[in-house]
């Protein structure tokens, strides 16, 4: 059962696109714009993002100058050398706060980020765990403050 429904009935398609968002430690990036990169979507313009509160999570994990140089046209992919492992993780990270789902898993999320933008991080998951659901895989010490339980795994 699934709030009531049973499993069978429910559209698992559904649950993925809409209530499950994913942020992996070493993210791939799509041959496509950083906005596409962000929603999956080539229709999204800046002001679009900009009502999802994207200027808010792009300072608290320090990725203004990153957009700011960079139009939304950008193109980000797996070749790309001037986009950093961190910079690859901070898009998937908001890629994941952007969609806002019920549920929301993070592999190692910190692993390629500064100490600042893991701290903005943190802070950013202190705010949202009463509200959703977050499931964090890490080694972090500081990440592991955040959470509500701690589940360690020999």
């Amino acid at each position: 059962m699934y709030n009531g429904i049973d499993i069978r009935e429910v559209d698992m398609r559904y649950v993925r696109k809409n209530l499950i968002g994913f942020a992996e430690q070493e993210p791939m990036l799509v041959d496509e714009g950083i906005g596409f990169n962000l929603c999956f979507r080539d229709d999204i313009s800046l002001s679009d993002l900009k009502e999802a509160k994207f200027d808010r999570l792009a300072r608290i994990l320090d990725m203004e100058k990153f957009v700011a140089s960079r139009t939304l046209g950008y193109t980000v992919n797996e070749k790309n050398v001037t986009t950093s492992g961190g910079e690859k993780q901070k898009i998937s990270i908001l890629r994941v706060l952007l969609k806002n789902p019920d549920v929301m898993i993070f592999d190692e999320p910190t692993s390629a980020l500064d100490a600042e933008a893991a701290k903005g991080f943190a802070e950013c998951l202190r705010e949202i765990q009463n509200e959703k659901i977050v499931i964090v895989i890490t080694h972090s010490e500081s990440l592991m403050i955040a959470c509500d339980e701690v589940i360690r795994v020999p």
